[in-house]
């Protein structure tokens, strides 16, 4: 039997953003060939049974419980306002008030609870009753509380899209992979500044 691997196991993400990196990668948007192959991309979540077994493989949701309709559509909303907030420079994340207030609206739907552990840990987790994929947003805040929130970044290559964890020292990353889409997209800089005017 083959067992697929997460896309955070692949990527060796770091087990505290793990969940958060799975949860808004589910959409691949990128699209470009790479040795002859053409990537198309897709999206986890077309369908509630998708998600349900998305959210089972990670233990968000105990066998035998479905979401309804609402609860699916909460769901898309939240990875959307996520992308959406991802998907600016964290400069700009600061700035930017439509971002951080559709965050902010999709996030209420996931309510969080503070719990000590044993150990005296305090921590964010799903409040009693909610989703569980409020544990994504848990995430978010413990990237937040430790300043590393600014190193998820999505790929500036017009082709990718891919949200990427930055783990360079200076975080000033652009892409989530130099050796791909950084040459891609130098390239395609290139040949624009470069091409011939057209013939009159």
């Amino acid at each position: 039997m083959m067992v697929s691997m997460w896309l955070s196991q692949k990527y060796a993400v770091p087990e505290e953003l793990a969940l958060l990196y799975d949860f808004v990668n589910t959409l691949d948007c990128r699209r470009y060939v790479e040795q002859g192959v053409a990537h198309t991309g897709g999206d986890e979540f077309q369908t509630r049974g998708q998600i349900e077994k998305w959210m089972r493989n990670r233990r968000l949701l105990p066998i035998g419980k479905r979401i309804d309709e609402r609860d699916y559509r909460c769901a898309l909303d939240l990875r959307d306002a996520l992308r959406g907030f991802l998907r600016l420079a964290p400069d700009n994340r600061r700035q930017d008030s439509d971002a951080a207030r559709r965050l902010t609206t999709a996030s209420r739907n996931f309510p969080l609870t503070l719990v000590v552990t044993d150990k005296g840990t305090v921590t964010l987790q799903t409040a009693p009753g909610s989703s569980a994929l409020g544990n994504v947003l848990a995430q978010v805040y413990g990237l937040a509380k430790t300043d590393q929130l600014d190193r998820l970044k999505t790929c500036a290559s017009e082709e990718c899209g891919w949200i990427f964890f930055d783990r360079s020292k200076p975080a000033n990353r652009h892409w989530c992979s130099s050796n791909l889409c950084g040459n891609r997209q130098k390239t395609r800089t290139y040949r624009r500044k470069h091409r011939e005017p057209a013939q009159t």
